[in-house]
């Protein structure tokens, strides 16, 4: 009797114990499922992160570089200042091409006097020069104004050089204080002289000779030869007038009556019977006085 109690026993037991197991590997297989799909879901965010943050950064970039960079070319170059800029108050012209600011044909230019009508004639820019070319025994008194700015008083100096064949008296000229009532220069010959004269438009109107000798003399410092560069500096004060050449102070002199103020110039200046006339202008630079 005692034996066939404990055997139902004993089935209960392992029934039991079946049911606990079961229900274990149950719970043990949601969570193993459950483990995967968050490691799923976190491998499918990061992608979608990393994707985005990238597209972010080259948008930024995308909009700062167009945006800003071609606006600030287009404002500090625009082509419309070019002109302006060629004809600034105070720097360098090289002559490399035909100049806003200073007239480089016979059409452009100032002439007291009726000019030849050779062919050979020529002014105007060559060879990186602001060039003159005169082959008549005629006088002549061509000037290229730079009118662009006005100057109560101001420094032109200029390089200029004898091209041949030409004569040695040919007068270089630059000119200060260019106005509605004349101007004052300097010529330069490359045989070693100088003249300064002041231009009395008063006296042109009267159908005088508009041109007063102020001074004239002998210039050592000129370096004599074709194709020799010679650097002239005329200082025009408001009551002084200074001529420099290669470096060397030549003449000055305080004029009490002197009309200053104007515009400048270069030219070509010589007396009638002095030709071959060739010269050209390197370069010319205005400076504050």
């Amino acid at each position: 009797m005692k034996k066939k109690i404990i055997i139902p026993v004993f089935i209960i037991l392992f029934i039991s114990i079946g049911c606990n197991l079961s229900n274990i590997q149950k719970n043990a297989q949601k969570e193993v499922e459950q483990v995967p799909t968050q490691a799923l879901a976190t491998e499918i965010l990061q992608p979608t992160i990393a994707v985005i943050l990238p597209s972010k950064e080259p948008t930024k970039g995308a909009t700062e570089t167009p945006s800003v960079e071609p606006t600030i070319e287009e404002t500090e170059v625009p082509p419309t200042i070019e002109p302006t800029q060629a004809c600034l108050t105070f720097g360098i012209e090289e002559f490399e091409s035909a100049s806003p600011c200073w007239p480089s044909t016979l059409d452009e230019m100032t002439s007291i006097t009726s000019l030849t009508n050779s062919k050979d004639e020529f002014a105007g820019i060559n060879n990186g020069m602001l060039e003159f070319k005169h082959v008549v025994s005629d006088e002549i008194y061509l000037y290229s104004f730079n009118a662009q700015n006005q100057y109560d008083q101001v420094i032109l100096e200029a390089k200029f050089i004898k091209i041949e064949p030409s004569s040695n008296q040919n007068g270089a000229t630059l000119a200060c204080h260019v106005n509605e009532s004349g101007w004052y220069e300097v010529r330069i010959e490359s045989g070693g002289t100088f003249h300064i004269f002041h231009y009395d438009a008063s006296v042109k109107a009267k159908g005088g000779n508009p041109y007063f000798l102020i001074a004239e003399g002998g210039a050592s410092a000129v370096k004599v030869g074709s194709n020799v560069e010679n650097n002239i500096r005329w200082s025009c004060g408001e009551k002084v007038l200074k001529l420099t050449i290669n470096g060397k102070d030549t003449w000055t002199k305080e004029i009490f009556d002197m009309i200053s103020g104007g515009s400048v110039g270069l030219g070509l200046v010589s007396y009638s019977g002095k030709f071959p006339l060739h010269i050209a202008f390197d370069q010319v630079e205005i400076i504050e006085y």
